[in-house]
């Protein structure tokens, strides 16, 4: 049997339903205090209410380092994924979400602010040095119409995407399933087209080519394999 659970990502995606397998741990974490708890994590600190943490089978996080801060917060992730780097969520309603056989080799991600999520879908592969941010941390204010104009902003990250090292990722971007960042690159917007190679600061779209990759390097022989990612669960 299977549960399902909603979330708003952000502006560009709006909310997202996914299917939680029963093979999923559900672990309600503790209200009104701090939890040091979780020696499967290099460190894991969580103050406020409500928070919960989601995760599959086989999850390696012995070095990532979990700090939430906030109510109504969740951390999902998927089976056999091999998570290192740093997770903040500071705020309420925030969920950051791995999906299964993704791989960060040091991966830090703020999330801050209220309603909104990082979504990271299956089989992606991260390297090292890579930020993902929903806020700026600070305003930016328009003062002739003394309005904030930079909200904190959800991201989304499809399936089977290469992000390269020293890549930054903003609040509210989007990048589509199958597609790889190149190094530095600065990912600011809306990348909805499968199979884009996306370099520069900010990104781009190099034109007139269509890409994939593979975790195997030096491959002789290309074919169909290399879209297996494709049947994976997303957790």
């Amino acid at each position: 049997m299977t549960s399902q659970i909603t979330f708003p990502v952000n502006t560009l995606v709006g909310n997202l339903t996914i299917e939680l397998p029963q093979y999923i741990e559900v672990v309600a974490l503790p209200d009104r205090q701090i939890c040091e708890a979780f020696k499967s994590f290099a460190k894991f600190t969580c103050e406020g209410e409500k928070n919960s943490l989601y995760r599959g089978q086989n999850t390696q996080t012995s070095k990532l380092t979990v700090k939430i801060k906030g109510k109504r917060n969740k951390i999902i992730i998927g089976s056999n994924a091999d998570v290192r780097g740093t997770i903040n969520i500071v705020g309420g309603n925030l969920t950051v979400l791995i999906g299964a056989s993704t791989t960060f080799n040091n991966v830090n991600i703020y999330c801050k602010g209220w309603n909104h999520s990082v979504f990271i879908g299956k089989d992606c592969m991260f390297s090292s040095d890579i930020e993902i941010r929903t806020s700026d941390s600070h305003s930016v204010i328009d003062l002739e119409r003394m309005e904030t104009t930079n909200p904190p902003d959800g991201v989304f990250i499809g399936d089977h995407v290469w992000i390269s090292k020293f890549a930054f990722i903003q609040r509210g971007s989007v990048l589509a399933s199958d597609t790889i960042v190149g190094f530095g690159t600065m990912i600011n917007g809306n990348f909805s087209t499968e199979n884009k190679l996306i370099v520069g600061r900010p990104g781009r779209e190099v034109p007139n080519r269509r890409v994939s990759w593979a975790r195997k390097g030096e491959l002789k022989v290309v074919d169909d394999s290399i879209y297996q990612w494709r049947e994976l669960p997303l957790l």
